[in-house]
């Protein structure tokens, strides 16, 4: 990751669930945010959820036609 970060990455994402608990350490140590993706994953889902939004029923989404 350090390299990344010479090389100009402004960020971390975590690509494992097992590195989640590194990410605070990680962070310290490189002085860049470093994501969790399996939190992320998890809040995005719960702000989506709570939005109030439904899925779209239509395309690929649509109820089937009835015969």
């Amino acid at each position: 990751m350090s390299r990344a970060i010479d090389e100009g990455a402004e960020a971390c994402i975590l690509g494992c669930a097992d590195m989640a608990e590194l990410a605070l350490d990680l962070q310290d140590q490189l002085d860049v945010p470093v994501i969790d993706g399996v939190d992320a994953t998890i809040r995005l889902a719960e702000a989506l959820g709570g939005s109030g939004l439904a899925p779209s029923k239509v395309g690929g989404w649509a109820y089937p036609s009835r015969a």
